[in-house]
Order: structure tokens, then sequence, then C-alpha cells
């Protein structure tokens, strides 16, 4: 059986309302084309600019905000995947 490893997605827009606290069973990869955001952990906040990367670990709570017009790539890869191979 075939389990898909990575889902890709592409946001470009201007970000006025928080992307509310959420978890997500995929790790997720964060990659800032274009201006900024900021990413809130339990642990703290994060400031991320043009050209950076975060990590978010499987079902993490993160609030997502950006300022102004961003571009931002998620790259989601299967939790599943990640727990049988990495744990």
């Amino acid at each position: 059986m075939w389990i898909s490893l990575i889902k890709f997605a592409a946001l470009r827009r201007r970000i006025s309302e928080p992307y509310l606290y959420h978890t997500s069973s995929d790790l997720r990869l964060i990659y800032v084309l274009h201006g900024s955001i900021t990413l809130e952990f339990v642990a703290g906040r994060y400031n991320l600019g043009e050209g950076q990367v975060e990590i978010i670990n499987l079902n993490e709570p993160v609030q997502i905000t950006g300022r102004g017009e961003t571009a931002v790539l998620f790259f989601n890869i299967n939790g599943d995947v990640v727990k049988e191979n990495c744990s």
C-alpha cells in the first residue's frame, strides 16, 4: 500500500486574522518566501522572515500570524511515516 509522504501547499495572501491555535498529525516545515510571520507555540513566540524555516512537531499547538503580504510554503510530512521511521 502506498502512503503519501509529503503534501505541499503554497500560501500567498494578506493575513489579517491569525490562524488560531491548531495542531496537525503531520510533521510540518514552514519556509517563508516573502514577508514575515509569527509562530506562537506554548513554549514561546518566533518571528520568521524571508528565507527562514521552522519545523513544527507532530501535534504541537501553534498559531500563525502574518504581517502584510506574505508568501509561505508549507510541507506536511506524513505523521504515520515519521512515527514509524523516527521512533
